[in-house]
């Protein structure tokens, strides 16, 4: 429902509502008030007949007086005297007197004297026996004394009559009394058209109190007449009212019950005024209610519709620069400047929304160092023109640019540093490709482009240009000069192309291979090529590799390093899964003399090796998946699983403390890449775990390989250094298979040497194996270094390098490696 039709429904309501309480209030007061003045008048009328009545009976009882207390009348009563009737009884003199009857009664109540007179006709007429007998009996009339006065009503079966009686007297009033003087007046049709002129009510009713038959108006009223209350108003109709009054009898006892009528003059005035008044009442309001909807309609409810149609318009438009009008001071006119304001600011709000969203959408698909589109950006772009390439067989390269030497500007210089190269390489990058293409930044030194609508020779010519350009770059630094380099990967993107996936992995094996390959150069990987089948195997590795991190499929095995003039091989059992069993590990050889001699004398310590069972929980060998592991970055995570696992191993098995020595032989050996080498909190990790296991360190021996020694040189001192200090050794792994700089090794504090498989297999054999082994065995022995032989598979192995004098051997003439 609208406002307008709310509005017109209360200001009809409340009219409505007004109109009734003054219309209930109104009617109650009028009538109630005019009906208090018709009573008022109606009793006054018919009081006023009463008093004409009673002004005829005292009329009548000084008439009675005065024929009473005279001497004529005095001596008439003892003589009956004739003359006294004849002058003073005759008819006209009753007529005159308007008197229908006198009766003289002697003191006994005897009747002396009466006559009655017709006043009509003027005749005497007969006296009334009914009459007579009320009189004669009356003992109020006929003892009456000096003072006494009788006036009142007799009521006759057939009449009613006023009556008044005196004792008859002298003229002095002296007595004694000699009897009784009644004067009567009918009351009859004459009687009461006369009261009728002088009080001017027509007409009058009287009834006799006590009759059989009354009006049943007047038998109803009867009840409520009392002397207390003589006088009662009761309407008859909307035009009559009637006025009753109560007229007591000469016996002080109801006699006559009056009734006047009369017309509703003072009620009906009252209603038509009422009428009148409401009519009045009607008009106001209408024309109230209709000025009051005319001005709401001008004053409000206009300007309100205006004002909600500005508003849809502000809404439906969604432009929340525009305005309302405003016109006046009022309630109204504040609202609308009110919205105004509001609207100001949600329009300073919504455009500085907007510029947030935009920045929030620029940080969101750039990046904020170099200001190319991130990986995000980059890879929706690329989504984009796969789908289209799929839908219009046009054909797009993808390129993967990886900086060679970044890492050294990084390491070297700082970070700013770094990131000062980044940008001049984004620079550079942009200047270089063609407008339609783009480049992105995809993460660390990593950058991306799409050549559009290019075949893939034509991109190979395109990158060329570019690997040159960032060839011939040099960053300059604080007066350090930077050669920097970049391996560029491709991969064509066509409606051949099933899957954007194998476009991506194809461009990053791609880029990887440039880099294997030396860096500084561009690669090209053929979706469906037998070099990118070979590499996508490499990646499904490294995705089993994590699954395998993720559902803890791998496990440890151990291998005994025992000394080879005291060759003895101890037991090896526990499992990091309990629910395999114990197993106890015998060693190839162990009933050769030549190998075993005494089982007194433990093995120096147990390389730990790492194992890992396929989805078929089938074991393969580290040579298979470490490689892998090296190559995505994942071998850091496998040995830090490595040495929680074998730490929580060796807490298990409950060694006494004083056994973790090399003299009894319970020490381990485990093997760290090059890259946990980079890994500069591996050294904290390892003192966290030697800590929350309780293994003293002395009883931990760690394996690091040639190659990943030399090469993390600056790395590798610091962390030998660190475990060292904490009472761990070293050992230097695969040594002679590598580089074999004997000057790094002078270098490097390490405890033991392991000298590389391959020159221990075919030592009994290979006369140059034999002297090379010999002079690396002389040299460390020289430097302090105790030596171990890897490899040691057979009795004759077993014995050159006894020859020679190393001093530990290992391999599977040995033992076998077995699960911890």
């Amino acid at each position: 429902m609208t406002l307008r039709k709310k509005a017109i429904w209360v200001i009809s309501l409340t009219f409505l509502v007004i109109f009734l309480v003054l219309y209930a209030i109104g009617t109650t007061i009028v009538r109630e008030g005019f009906a208090r003045v018709e009573q008022q008048m109606v009793s006054g009328d018919v009081q006023r007949v009463l008093q004409a009545l009673n002004a005829d009976l005292n009329h009548l009882d000084s008439t009675a007086a005065d024929w009473a207390m005279w001497d004529e009348t005095y001596a008439f009563i003892q003589n009956l005297d004739p003359q006294y009737i004849q002058t003073n009884l005759s008819a006209q003199s009753l007529v005159n007197l308007r008197l229908n009857l006198i009766l003289f009664l002697e003191a006994g109540g005897k009747l002396a004297y009466a006559r009655s007179v017709d006043l009509n006709t003027g005749q005497i007429v007969p006296l009334n026996p009914t009459l007579v007998n009320a009189v004669s009996n009356n003992p109020r009339l006929l003892q009456p004394r000096s003072q006494d006065r009788r006036q009142g009503l007799l009521i006759l079966p057939d009449s009613t009559l006023l009556l008044a009686a005196r004792p008859i007297l002298t003229s002095q009033r002296q007595g004694p009394v000699r009897g009784t003087l009644i004067l009567g007046q009918y009351l009859d049709q004459e009687k009461i058209t006369e009261l009728s002129e002088r009080t001017k009510q027509s007409p009058i009713l009287f009834y006799p109190y006590h009759a059989a038959h009354l009006p049943e108006e007047v038998r109803r009223i009867q009840t409520s007449l009392t002397p207390a209350h003589p006088i009662v108003v009761r309407p008859l109709s909307e035009t009559l009212v009637a006025g009753y009054g109560l007229i007591m009898d000469i016996y002080e006892q109801p006699g006559l019950l009056l009734q006047i009528n009369l017309p509703r003059s003072v009620h009906q005035q009252g209603e038509l005024s009422l009428r009148v008044f409401l009519g009045v009442l009607l008009l106001t309001g209408l024309v109230c209610t209709i000025a009051t909807w005319l001005l709401m309609e001008k004053l409000v409810l206009t300007r309100l519709g205006h004002l909600t149609a500005g508003v849809q318009k502000i809404q439906f438009s969604q432009n929340p620069s525009w305005r309302l009008k405003v016109i006046g001071g009022d309630e109204l006119a504040r609202l609308a400047d009110g919205i105004n304001q509001m609207l100001a600011a949600l329009e300073a709000s919504q455009q500085e929304l907007q510029y947030t969203q935009q920045q929030y959408h620029w940080q969101a698909n750039h990046d904020p160092l170099t200001e190319l589109p991130n990986r995000r950006s980059f890879e929706q772009t690329l989504r984009a023109s796969f789908t289209q390439s799929q839908r219009t067989q046009q054909e797009h390269v993808l390129c993967l640019v990886d900086l060679d030497r970044f890492k050294l500007v990084n390491d070297t210089s700082g970070h700013a540093a770094g990131d000062e190269l980044l940008k001049q390489i984004s620079l550079l990058l942009k200047t270089q490709i063609r407008q339609t293409d783009v480049v992105a930044r995809l993460g660390g030194d990593e950058f991306g482009i799409i050549f559009y609508h290019c075949s893939l020779d034509a991109a190979q010519r395109l990158a060329q240009k570019l690997q040159s350009s960032l060839a011939t770059f040099r960053f300059v630094w604080q007066d350090r000069v930077f050669t920097v380099g970049a391996s560029l990967g491709l991969a064509q993107i066509s409606a051949h192309v099933a899957d954007l996936a194998e476009v991506m992995t194809a461009a990053d094996l791609a880029c990887y291979t440039a880099k294997k390959q030396g860096g500084n150069r561009v690669h090209i990987h053929r979706i469906g090529s037998q070099a990118l089948a070979s590499q996508l195997g490499e990646v499904h590795w490294a995705v089993q590799l994590r699954q395998a991190i993720e559902n803890n499929r791998f496990c440890l095995y151990s291998q005994p390093i025992v000394p080879i003039n005291r060759c003895s091989c101890q037991t090896v059992s526990g499992t990091l899964d309990p629910t395999v069993e114990p197993r106890e590990a015998t060693p190839i050889g162990a009933t050769n003399p030549a190998a075993c001699t005494s089982q007194s004398q433990p093995y120096l310590c147990q390389e730990v090796l790492l194992h890992l069972y396929d989805e078929t929980n089938q074991v393969i060998d580290p040579n298979v998946f470490l490689p892998i592991a090296e190559q995505y970055g994942l071998i850091t995570v496998i040995d830090r699983w490595a040495i929680h696992n074998l730490f929580a191993y060796i807490q298990a098995q409950h060694y006494p403390a004083a056994t973790l020595d090399s003299a009894r032989g319970y020490r381990y050996a485990i093997n760290l890449s090059g890259r946990t080498l980079d890994d500069a909190s591996f050294a904290d990790f390892l003192l966290e775990q030697l800590a929350a296991y309780q293994v003293p360190p002395a009883a931990i021996c760690f394996e690091i390989t040639e190659t990943a020694a030399i090469a993390n040189l600056k790395l590798a001192m610091p962390f030998i250094q660190t475990l060292k200090a904490a009472g761990c050794l070293f050992a230097l792994d695969d040594f002679g298979g590598g580089m074999s700089s004997f000057a790094y090794l002078k270098n490097l504090p390490v405890d033991y040497l392991k000298i590389d498989g391959t020159l221990i297999k075919d030592l009994s054999n290979n006369p140059v194996n034999y002297y090379i082994v010999q002079a690396i065995n002389d040299i460390a022995h020289t430097m302090g270094i105790q030596t171990i032989a890897e490899g040691v598979d057979s009795l004759d192995t077993l014995s050159s390098v006894s020859q020679i004098g190393i001093d530990f051997a290992q391999g599977h003439y040995i033992a076998q490696p077995v699960p911890l």
